[in-house]
């Protein structure tokens, strides 16, 4: 009754029948069989059968779990290594970057759901390490928010997303807004440390192109 009470908090009740806390088994940078076999198996997300790298559950649209392994970086998908970036190509057989998404028009996505769907599928010690990872870049910036707006992107401003690096990854956040303020979805990004200046660029910031591995 705790665990189903916790996971409650992380999705809506339909969506987290038989959810327990997982240990962190396979990460960013692991094989693609080894992540596929760990999301199989992790009571936290109930994989099935299928590509075997992507969960999802909805509850008639209006709210929705998925978690996603993915060969490539986050952001922009390109095989080769962005401008001033540190990204390496592809290798198809590892996995580069793990998310986990929420949409809930109903009770709202805030950043506590967010992280505690963090924990909830990797366990305590990936949950630290986002915790004490630093703080690179924060959006959106004023220049982005007009920029958006001068395309006719109104809705740039309503996207508020942060990046971070710990000693072990690197986690991208990011929350849309209604016009209204509510937050109603939500990702969070685990991916390698060496792809952080590429996704960095390309949300608009700036990153010494070194790569850094503490």
């Amino acid at each position: 009754m705790v665990i189903r009470r916790l996971c409650s908090a992380l999705i809506p009740a339909s969506l987290w029948w038989g959810m327990a806390i997982a240990p962190a088994l396979a990460m960013p940078g692991q094989p693609t069989a080894v992540v596929a076999a760990w999301i199989l198996g992790n009571q936290a997300l109930e994989g099935v059968m299928g590509d075997g790298l992507s969960v999802r559950r909805s509850n008639g649209g209006s709210q929705t779990f998925e978690f996603t392994a993915s060969i490539f970086p986050p952001g922009r998908l390109s095989p080769m290594a962005a401008r001033g970036s540190c990204a390496t190509p592809i290798y198809r057989g590892l996995i580069r970057s793990e998310t986990i998404a929420l949409r809930d028009f109903i009770n709202g996505v805030p950043l506590d759901r967010l992280e505690f769907g963090l924990r909830t599928v990797y366990g305590l010690d990936i949950y630290q390490d986002y915790r004490q990872a630093s703080l690179l870049y924060a959006y959106p910036m004023p220049a982005g928010i007009d920029l958006g707006r001068r395309l006719g992107r109104p809705g740039t401003e309503g996207y508020r997303g942060e990046m971070r690096r710990g000693d072990r990854y690197a986690y991208w956040l990011e929350i849309a807004h209604t016009e209204t303020g509510m937050a109603y979805s939500g990702q969070i990004t685990v991916f390698l440390k060496e792809d952080l200046p590429k996704l960095v660029r390309e949300m608009g910031g700036e990153m010494d192109p070194v790569c850094e591995n503490r």
